[in-house]
């Protein structure tokens, strides 16, 4: 169930599997089957809910429309590496930190 409301979440941002899937270097069926609440390897949920807690974070203060492009761009705040680069290696508190740059007041 938990799995389910993530997937939902993330997909505010990237509506298909087929999207979430390339993002994260995953197989389309293992998005599926994440969001159908089966288990996948440590890694792979690990990414999938890295997703999810950068697209809540993205939520507040991009369209949702930009997400995935912000998520796919070269970032200055990331030694101009990609977010989903990243997100890939499960260094899920770079993008936190490049995301938190991006809010206004923020000191990172």
């Amino acid at each position: 169930m938990i799995q389910a409301a993530r997937l939902a979440s993330i997909r505010r941002a990237i509506p298909t599997d087929e999207e979430i899937a390339e993002l994260l270097g995953l197989e389309t069926a293992a998005v599926k089957a994440w969001g159908q609440g089966e288990l996948l390897a440590r890694e792979e949920h690990e990414r999938l809910v890295g997703l999810d807690v950068v697209v809540e974070m993205l939520i507040g203060v991009l369209e949702p429309s930009s997400i995935r492009k912000w998520l796919a761009g070269f970032n200055a705040h990331l030694a101009n590496r990609r977010p989903t680069d990243l997100l890939r290696h499960g260094r899920v508190s770079y993008v936190v930190g490049a995301i938190e740059a991006l809010i206004p007041g923020s000191f990172a």
